[in-house]
């Protein structure tokens, strides 16, 4: 699998509502969506193909909201890493 995909993928999901999750196989790097705009085949497609996307070598990208990458964390890592009088500033 090449960066490049996982990012593609993650880059995919995470820019739009209308693709609620994008898939890719670990062995291969084939990426699908629910929508034709990336990879070979839709996820339906693949399925009617007899493609097991459901099985262990396909893993679900997630998207920006999944991976939690907001305020939350930022204060998260500044509480970690500055001190008191630093964070309260």
């Amino acid at each position: 699998m090449k960066f490049n995909d996982v990012e593609m993928a993650y880059n995919t999901t995470s820019s739009s509502e209308d693709i609620p999750y994008v898939i890719i196989n670990k062995q291969t790097g084939q990426v699908l969506c629910d929508h034709d705009l990336v990879g070979e085949y839709e996820v339906e497609e693949a399925r009617d193909k007899g493609i097991d996307v459901d099985g262990p070598d396909w893993i679900n990208i997630p998207d920006k909201n999944d991976l939690d990458l907001g305020k939350r964390l930022v204060f998260s890592f500044a509480a970690e890493h500055l001190s008191d009088e630093d964070f309260d500033r």
